[in-house]
Parts: C-alpha cells; sequence; structure tokens
C-alpha cells in the first residue's frame, strides 16, 4: 500500500485552524456555563454563501433564554 502525504498547511491555514479549534472550546465552554445557570440552549444551524467559496459555508446560532421566557429577538419579529 502507497503512503498517503498531505501537502503542508500553509501559515494562513494553521492559524485558521488554531482559532477555530480555540473558538469551538470557548463556545462549548461558555454553553456549559449558561447551562450550568439554568439557561435552555438552541442551536439553530445556518447555511450562508460567499463569493470565496463554492460550497455553502456552514454556520450556526446559538441562543440562551431562561425557561418560560420570550427572547428578545422572538419579540422584534411580531
Amino acid at each position: 500500500m502507497a503512503e498517503i502525504h498531505e501537502f503542508p498547511k500553509t501559515k494562513s491555514q494553521r492559524e485558521a485552524e488554531r482559532r477555530l479549534v480555540e473558538a469551538m472550546r470557548n463556545v462549548n465552554h461558555a454553553i456549559r456555563a449558561a447551562a450550568k445557570c439554568g439557561f435552555e440552549i438552541s442551536i439553530v444551524p445556518l447555511t450562508a454563501h460567499a463569493t470565496y467559496s463554492a460550497e455553502p459555508l456552514p454556520l450556526v446560532n446559538i441562543q440562551a433564554h431562561l425557561p418560560g421566557r420570550v427572547s428578545r429577538q422572538e419579540v422584534a419579529d411580531f
């Protein structure tokens, strides 16, 4: 079997990867902290399109709200 060697990542690719990992750690920490405080967490996947990408970009919308309360965004939609 032949070995597969990946091309080395550029400096900007390594930095983007590092920032994503750090951001996800922060998001996960914030979600856990909010849940411990009694917030209900909702995570909604979104799709965005950008001129620099042929494929749609997967994004997420994360909201925390207290049980039984209406979020400001829901009120603004009326």
